[in-house]
């Protein structure tokens, strides 16, 4: 008997969502992590009880289940970015 495994394909489909798109994500230590996705990059705010981070990359496709289950809003994210930079220009200042 020969070994078998699992080839997952991918194949990029257009939603009927307009960008930007907004995610939200919670892990097992309610550590937060918020994503806006623009057609040019993908903002990341990851919100930790030790750490901050403000991340700016490319913006690539992501998986569909991310999106059905993780949407949230332009406020949303907006209050935890603007939160996020508050506490960085505090520990600057």
């Amino acid at each position: 008997m020969k070994l078998k495994t699992i080839k997952r394909e991918f194949k990029e489909i257009e939603t009927d969502l307009e960008l930007p798109v907004f995610l939200y994500f919670q892990d097992e230590l309610c550590n937060d992590e918020l994503i806006m996705i623009t057609d040019e990059y993908q903002l990341k705010v990851k919100y930790s009880y030790r750490s901050l981070v403000i991340e700016k990359s490319e913006s690539l496709p992501i998986e569909e289940h991310y999106v059905q289950y993780n949407l949230t809003t332009k406020e949303h994210f907006m209050e935890i970015y603007n939160e996020a930079l508050k506490s960085v220009s505090d520990a600057l200042s």
